[in-house]
């Protein structure tokens, strides 16, 4: 769904249209949301609505099955020398198996921060990672959990898994706290090596069989801005590197399209923006700015769709290939801590967009609004959303929403309205997202209500029409 709206009181929402490869099934497209690390929620990929929700208490650890899309996740032992304990939901939500994992280390399990799926190799199983008391990876059976083997390292970010062969790939992030540096390669069955490499995010193509790693502080023992082609076979050799300095302030996070021939997505949190790269050209084919800082960023291997969120607000986005916005969850219940989607042995290449036929005509839908917060202390903020709503007509054209604010405090000196980058909204500016409405640390000493209310108009009913929003005096 779209949303674009403006000082003005204009709020629209429109329908999007998605390219489903029939070659996969819809599930490999849902993303996984990890909500305040503790609630795991499935979307629907064609608009981003809620399929189910999950409590699991969680360090962050989130991967989906490419055979049957269940969910793995996973919640370290918060002790030093204590297991950690993992997790697999059904694809229908619904709780599988439950397991520990453990390292014969000081550490032990003392977190369980990240993890990928094996489903297709000759070995396949449920691979972790842990990071924040030196590193571990392990691994356990996709069935019942039950573990494998387990291995000590360096604290590790994300590993990545060449579906083929089942060899599992992880480089460290211990940054400045010690001189590790180092890329790991593990079989599939356990056995352990190395080399030296900067400290970055990294992916794996299941097409073209080749690791990309890039970003994180320079300064840290990070890689920078630099993106690099590694070379699968021999751990640690580069095949090629680009520079990306000149289109970004960082790099803080890439995804691969999963098919022959298939862009890489560098993802930069400092200027909100997503870089598209053609590999076999080294070159960027395309730039474009997100609404949100891309913290966290993955692909629908369906179409190369690309869903963003994230560490700070309860929202997910989803972008496709050319940056034009296909929809918003603009209320997940509280801050993103990760996302994931399917990672299959190698996507189909998408076909070609087909020219959609007309749209017939729709019902109105109807427009409500939202506060999460009913009150806020000075310097707080409180996000106003706007939405059709469960029981509406679906949206088949772009519909215009009005509104106005009434209050007695005094705009620039008690309260502002931003977007979510921060731009204040302004007679004449547009922006996406919902609406932020902050208490100024120099706001006067009096509580004062904030209405915003929605006006009526022919093209739309009105469900809920107003929030009300208190200015606390401290």
């Amino acid at each position: 769904m779209k949303f674009s709206l403006s000082a003005l009181g204009l709020f629209t929402f429109s329908a999007a249209l998605t390219v489903a490869d029939a070659a996969l099934p819809p599930d490999a497209s849902d993303p996984i949301v990890n909500v305040n690390n503790a609630l795991i929620i499935k979307l629907d990929a064609t608009n981003g609505t809620a399929l189910w929700s999950t409590v699991v208490f969680n360090d962050g650890a989130l991967a989906i099955d490419p055979i049957d899309f269940s969910i793995y996740t996973a919640l370290g032992g918060h002790s030093p020398g204590t297991d950690g304990t993992v997790y697999k939901v059904l694809a229908n939500g619904t709780p599988s198996w439950t397991n520990s994992i453990s390292i014969n280390s000081f550490c032990d399990f003392d977190f369980v921060t990240n993890a990928a799926v094996d489903g297709t190799s000759s070995d396949p199983g449920v691979v972790w990672s842990e990071s924040g008391c030196f590193g571990a990876i392990a691994k356990s059976d996709r069935a019942t959990g039950a573990q494998q083997w387990s291995v000590l390292t360096y604290d590790l970010d994300r590993p990545s898994i060449d579906p083929v062969t089942g060899q599992i790939y992880a480089i460290t992030n211990a940054g400045l706290n010690y001189d590790a540096e180092t890329i790991y390669g593990v079989t599939a069955n356990g056995v352990l090596n190395y080399a030296s490499s900067c400290e970055g995010y990294s992916d794996l193509n299941p097409a073209d069989g080749m690791l990309y790693r890039g970003g994180r502080d320079a300064g840290s023992r990070g890689c920078g801005t630099t993106l690099y082609q590694l070379n699968s076979l021999v751990l640690g050799a580069v095949n090629w590197s680009m520079d990306l300095s000149s289109y970004v302030a960082s790099v803080d996070g890439i995804a691969v399209q999963p098919w022959q021939g298939g862009y890489v997505y560098a993802a930069s949190a400092t200027s909100s923006k997503i870089l598209v790269i053609n590999p076999a050209t080294q070159g960027v084919v395309r730039s474009f700015n997100t609404a949100i800082p891309p913290v966290y960023i993955a692909v629908d291997p369906a179409n190369g769709n690309l869903y963003v969120a994230d560490a700070a607000h309860p929202f997910l986005i989803a972008y496709s290939q050319t940056g034009a916005l296909v929809w918003i969850n603009p209320n997940l219940g509280g801050t993103v801590s990760n996302l994931a989607t399917a990672k299959p042995l190698a996507a189909p290449t998408p076909t070609p967009t087909p020219t959609p036929t007309p749209t017939p005509p729709c019902g109105a839908p109807t427009a409500r609004i939202s506060t999460d917060r009913n009150s806020i202390h000075k310097g707080e903020t409180a996000t106003i959303t706007i939405f059709p709503g469960t029981s509406s007509a679906r949206p088949c054209q772009p519909v215009t929403v009005f509104y106005t604010v009434k209050t007695r405090a005094q705009q620039g000196v008690d309260y502002i309205i931003t977007d979510v980058n921060g731009q204040v909204l302004t007679t004449g500016q547009v922006t996406n997202g919902p609406l932020l409405l902050h208490n100024l640390p120099s706001s006067r000493k009096k509580t004062l209500p904030v209405n915003i209310v929605l006006q009526k108009n022919r093209a739309y009913y009105l469900g809920n029409s107003n929030v009300q929003v208190e200015l606390l005096a401290n």
